[in-house]
């Protein structure tokens, strides 16, 4: 049987919360990026605002209906194209061509332009596409908020399907600074509740932190193991196996458990990365000599 986490109403004995939420609607993002500042929260944070081309391909989306189609051009414009059936058999037209012209910008983005004087099309795709280069999706928000529990030392309690995270009572500040501008600039509710520092809490917890761990040595034994990787890049896995190693003493505080196990697999990782790392510099350094 799987062990549950103890939830209670009574914040002053948890060790954390377990954290869920529910979307609804995109969020406006210079409303976002004015609560995130009123929370004093650093804007290295918040997720990117959708590129340029991610706004238009949403904004031509839009248009399509019955007989009425989207092409892509190579070049990366898009054309509405019509469909007609004269009885004979289907007839397709060309209808507006829009693209981005990189020359000309609004606010730092690109301006979007178009042609073939099918004026309404261009301005209803051009509302869209200014509408979509400054909003988040709720599939947007639900990406960055599972990456968000990682920056609070957060873990997952079903892998399979996301959606319940525990984030250590530390650490919850930031996330409720968070989650109150996300919720001052949308329809988006949050919930936490209070965890019991029980046995079976625990082992619920710490389950989730092994599994976390695993995954992580995992994809960078097999890093290793192909050998691709740069010099500049395997310092980047040792700072995050490094920075996994913290959230580790984090929860060996919180929770009075002495991981060791877990110590020792990340304590071998860092070596064989630092190692691999080591070697990777060195031929860059022999290589670029012998030019």
């Amino acid at each position: 049987m799987t062990p549950k986490l103890t939830i209670t109403d009574k914040d002053d004995v948890s060790t954390g919360s377990v954290v869920y939420w529910s979307l609804s609607g995109d969020i406006d993002g210079s409303r976002l990026i004015d609560e995130w500042q009123k929370q004093g929260l650093p804007i290295g944070l918040l997720p990117k605002l959708p590129s340029a081309e991610a706004a238009l391909r949403h904004a031509v989306y839009d248009q399509r209906k019955k007989h009425l189609l989207t092409r892509r051009h190579p070049d990366g414009s898009w054309y509405l194209v019509r469909e007609t059936d004269d009885g004979d058999g289907l007839d397709y037209a060309l209808g507006a061509h829009i693209w981005l012209d990189e020359n000309n910008s609004l606010n730092g983005a690109p301006m979007l332009v178009g042609s073939n004087a099918y004026d309404n099309e261009i301005a209803s795709i051009r509302t869209a596409y200014y509408h979509y280069r400054n909003c988040l999706s709720p599939e947007d928000i639900s990406g960055w908020l599972c990456r968000l529990t990682s920056k609070v030392n957060g873990v997952t309690l079903r892998p399979e399907t996301g959606g319940f995270y525990y984030i250590p009572r530390c650490e919850l500040d930031l996330w409720q600074q968070a989650t109150s501008a996300i919720k001052a600039a949308s329809a988006h509710t949050f919930y936490a509740i209070p965890a019991l520092k029980s046995e079976q809490a625990a082992a619920a917890v710490l389950d989730a932190l092994r599994r976390e761990v695993e995954d992580e040595a995992k994809k960078l034994m097999d890093e290793l193991n192909e050998g691709v990787l740069g010099g500049k890049a395997l310092r980047t896995r040792i700072s995050r196996t490094e920075a996994t190693r913290a959230k580790v003493e984090t929860y060996e505080a919180l929770l009075g458990s002495k991981l060791v196990d877990i110590r020792t697999k990340l304590e071998a990782l860092s070596a064989s990365a630092t190692a691999a790392a080591l070697t990777a510099e060195a031929e860059a350094d022999t290589a670029a000599g012998a030019r």
